[in-house]
């Protein structure tokens, strides 16, 4: 669930619209009648919302709860619910969180990275904005502040005894966003750490600071301020992968070190490291590497957008990385030991102090936040029957049971719970465990133009039509979202939505408008709107496997037709160059040759796999499934399967831009299993547009003029046990462009 820090103008709206449903018949401010007087004292931002309300009371009131799920309640209230002021906590605040941010792209003796300060800076705002940590707490090491004696004098720091440091039990956050050592000499994912003047000369002056080092660091640390601390990587990864384009455009964050001495006085044991609270993420997993892609780390930028939505107290240490939408080429691990607590361990009070009303039902509580706030099914919350009672007692762990906009009701966690007790005075319901991930996260402005597409928002968050499985979230904050929809802003089209990309996956590479304008008509938008959420839902779910990336390979290749004209003695081969590097495909759409791919998979785990690929088109959110004949297994301990080439059983992968387009972004995905699964209910057919035209699709897995479609039509059905079978899961964009036109 989103801890927002009040509720939107949007809810607002709704809430208005929900409960004043009487008023509907009633003039505007202004036009005269019952409602005339109060043009005088009616500001022109409330009485834009009542324009904004009567349109949308007459076309949706009559039908809006006709149809509800099982989980959908209406409850009533007087007033709009918001969460309770900060002062209800009384005066109790979360474990104190200290923290050291540290980002290093500008090394004097290594090429220059262009997004460690940027992912710095990020993780820092974030630390002080949405955890509300004080900046006195937080040590900010950048570029020429970062230097080998800066970082251990810093970490000395922190073990100091005075006001200015924390004291034991306290929550300690250590960030670091740099060049690291390979992964074959971190332990436990402690990374060798290059500091800003590092020097790896054969005298090796100064090197860098070592896992060894930073382990006896830590373990000094938990000795004298406890266990609680979160150490973050942005860096490092496989000695195979160092690479850094030309342009600086993406680059891996791992360096080959000099070798050099640790500098520690005393042995340590791998349960020096690992044991109790201390949690260590690392950016990727053995064989891959963090990367950066035009100025930002594609980790941290996803770890930000992630806490974001989902609020630090809800992420907990068990399911971060299964949360955690896909990265294209990296797969993120963790190494902790207890994983029952939120992500940052800061006790039960959230920092963001978030806590809302709750009331007295029958035979249930209810808690003031619903669907608009973010609660989904699942959600947890800690129940305080009384505020005096936060510091004093245990909370006991309530879930939702039905969810309404603005309301849900509360069942005990544990079924074996006595039936809930009275309210007392002033009590309160803390967000604790995000329920299911919400598959769309929509950015919405409010305006007046955009009334169609607030009857459709309600309507989802209904629940309505019963029949659709998805869950959203509408949000002001674009930071959270993955798209933002707004009204288009070119006169010459009739009126429409625009829809922009936030998705930085693609963005980054220069993709961020959808092509196709949304018609503002309710139906339209509610068929976009489902469609996207369908599409990143399947895109974001993912099997995280450490192994991937160290025991998988994937090469993407051009296919190059050759022999007669008769297409039964024509033979596909290979072009030599595989074009998939550090996670992005580059494609080259040219207008007077084949633009057909294929790929080589290699397999050297001791299992049989089976491979299954998704294209995800950007364009217009369709998703793909490359159909086929009956899909065979890599084998186990070198295996190979080519596909599209080699073989006369599999066809070539075919891509164009549409036209009127120079680029055009898509992901794929490569979902590995240990038996061939049934994805039909993943492959939707393609969208149909108003005119009733089709949009040309990307004949993705039928290249070269052979075969039919590879976009077969299926009743959606549940694929949540096929998705069990998962093995692991590889992604990465494919970014097509015209010959000629710009690169980002």
């Amino acid at each position: 669930m989103s801890p927002p820090s009040s509720f939107t103008s949007l809810s607002s709206l709704l809430w208005d619209w929900k409960k004043n449903e009487r008023l509907a018949s009633l003039p505007e401010p202004g036009s005269g009648g019952i409602a005339a007087d109060i043009n005088s004292f009616t500001p022109p931002k409330v009485r834009r919302r009542w324009q904004i309300l009567n349109r949308l009371r007459p076309s949706f009131w009559c039908n809006s709860f006709v149809e509800s799920r099982r989980n959908t309640v209406i409850e009533s209230s007087a007033e709009l619910p918001v969460q309770l002021p900060e002062s209800w906590f009384n005066g109790q605040d979360p474990r104190p969180i200290f923290a050291v941010v540290i980002g290093i792209d500008r090394y004097p003796n290594l090429p220059h990275l262009r997004g460690a300060v940027n992912d710095a800076n990020a993780f820092s705002t974030y630390v002080k904005s949405d955890l509300n940590v004080p900046p006195e707490r937080v040590i900010d090491l950048r570029n020429e502040q970062a230097t080998r004696a800066g970082i251990l004098r810093t970490f000395h720091s922190l073990r100091q005894k005075n006001q200015h440091q924390p004291r034991k039990g306290d929550s300690i956050i250590l960030y670091y966003a740099g060049y690291a050592g390979p992964q074959e000499t971190s332990i436990n994912g402690i990374q060798s750490v290059v500091p800003w003047d590092y020097n790896g000369s054969p005298d090796n002056t100064i090197p860098a600071v070592t896992s060894l080092e930073l382990i006896a660091q830590l373990v000094e640390l938990k000795r004298t301020k406890g266990d609680h601390i979160t150490f973050i990587f942005d860096s490092g990864g496989s000695s195979r992968h160092v690479y850094h384009h030309p342009t600086g455009a993406v680059s891996s964050r791992v360096a080959i070190l000099a070798a050099g001495a640790a500098d520690i006085s005393a042995p340590l044991s791998q349960q020096d490291v690992v044991s109790g609270n201390l949690f260590i993420v690392s950016a990727c997993s053995s064989g891959e590497a963090a990367r950066e892609v035009h100025g930002r780390g594609l980790f941290t930028t996803a770890l930000i957008k992630l806490l974001k939505q989902e609020g630090s107290t809800n992420m907990t240490r068990a399911n971060l990385l299964a949360r955690l939408p896909q990265i294209t080429g990296q797969t993120p691990s963790s190494y902790v030991e207890i994983t029952d607590c939120p992500m940052f361990d800061t006790g039960l009070v959230p920092p963001e102090h978030v806590a809302y009303p709750i009331v007295e039902g029958k035979p249930q509580y209810t808690v003031h936040a619903g669907s608009l706030a973010g609660v989904s099914p699942g959600s947890r919350f800690f129940v305080y029957r009384d505020r005096s009672r936060l510091a004093k007692k245990k909370p006991k762990v309530f879930v939702a049971d039905r969810i309404s906009l603005f309301t849900t009701t509360l069942r005990p966690f544990f079924h074996s719970e006595a039936p809930h007790k009275p309210l007392l005075k002033l009590p309160g319901a803390i967000p604790y465990g995000s329920g299911q991930r919400h598959d769309l996260v929509v950015h919405v402005p409010l305006k007046d133009a955009l009334t169609p597409l607030y009857q459709v928002i309600l309507k989802l968050l209904h629940n309505l039509p019963a029949a659709h499985p998805y869950l959203f979230l509408f949000t002001e904050d674009h930071t959270k979202a993955d798209l933002s929809v707004d009204v288009s802003t070119n006169e010459a089209e009739p009126k429409s939505l625009r829809v922009t990309v936030l998705d930085e996956r693609v963005a980054a590479h220069g993709y961020s408008q959808i092509p196709t304008r949304i018609p503002l008509l309710d139906d339209e938008i509610e068929s976009f709107l489902l469609k996207a959420a369908h599409f990143y839902r399947h895109l974001n779910r993912s099997k995280p496997n450490d192994s991937v990336g160290r025991e998988v390979s994937i090469e993407m290749v051009k296919v190059v037709v050759s022999g007669s004209r008769d297409h039964r003695r024509r033979q596909r081969h290979r072009n030599a160059v595989n074009i998939l590097t550090h996670g992005v495909a580059e494609v080259l759409i040219r207008s007077h040759e084949s633009n057909d791919y294929g790929f080589k998979i290699s397999n050297n785990t001791d299992k049989n796999l089976y491979p299954h690929i998704l294209y995800f088109d950007n364009s217009d959110l369709i998703d793909y499934y490359p159909h086929g004949q009956e899909v065979a297994p890599v084998a186990s301990k070198g295996g190979v399967l080519t596909i599209g080439y080699d073989s006369p059983s599999t066809a070539a992968f075919t891509y164009f831009v549409p036209e009127g387009q120079d680029m055009d972004a898509g992901f794929v995905k490569v979902l590995l299993a240990t038996k061939p699964l049934d994805l039909r209910s993943i492959v939707r057919p393609v969208i149909a547009f108003p005119d009733g035209a089709v949009e040309e699709s990307k004949q993705m897995g039928w290249g070269s003029g052979e075969g039919t479609t590879g976009c077969e039509r299926s009743e959606p059905h549940s694929s949540e046990k096929e998705m069990a079978e998962l093995w692991g899961t590889v992604m990465f964009c494919a970014i097509q462009r015209r010959t000629g036109s710009k690169v980002a």
